[in-house]
C-alpha cells in the first residue's frame, strides 16, 4: 500500500513542481499521517478515499483537486481539536501555492476541506 501510495503522489505532484519537492512533500504527508497517534486518520483512509475516488472519476470534474484534497484533508489532525479542517485546508493552501498550483483550484481544494468537518 505505501509503495502504491508514494507512487501515486509522486505521478500527481510531479505535474507541479520538481522531483526534490515532491519527494519532500511525500516525506512530510507519510510522517503526518503515520504518526503513531493516528489510528484511523491515517495512510489506509487516503488509500481507501483514492481509491472511490478513481472508482468515481468519471464523473469528477476536477480530479486533481478531488486528489489533492484527499490527501490534505486530515494532515492536521489531534482528536481534541475542533478546528482540524480549518488547519488542514489552510496548510494545503501553503503547500499547494509552493507548486505553484492555480489559485482558483486551490480555494476550490479547501472548500472540499473544510466541507469534510461534517463528514458529508
Amino acid at each position: 500500500m505505501i509503495n502504491w501510495l508514494k507512487t501515486e503522489w509522486h505521478n500527481l505532484a510531479s505535474k507541479y513542481c520538481n522531483n526534490t519537492l515532491a519527494k519532500e512533500l511525500w516525506t512530510e504527508i507519510e510522517t503526518y499521517y503515520a504518526h503513531k497517534t493516528r489510528h484511523y486518520h491515517n495512510l489506509s483512509h487516503i488509500y481507501n478515499m483514492l481509491l472511490q475516488a478513481e472508482a468515481y472519476k468519471a464523473k469528477i470534474q476536477d480530479l486533481e483537486a478531488v486528489q489533492f484534497a484527499i490527501w490534505y484533508h486530515d494532515i492536521v489532525y489531534k482528536s481534541s481539536k475542533k478546528d482540524n479542517e480549518e488547519k488542514s485546508a489552510l496548510f494545503a493552501e501553503k503547500r499547494l501555492n509552493a507548486l505553484n498550483f492555480d489559485e482558483k483550484r486551490i480555494q476550490i481544494i479547501k472548500k472540499l476541506i473544510l466541507s469534510t468537518k461534517k463528514h458529508r
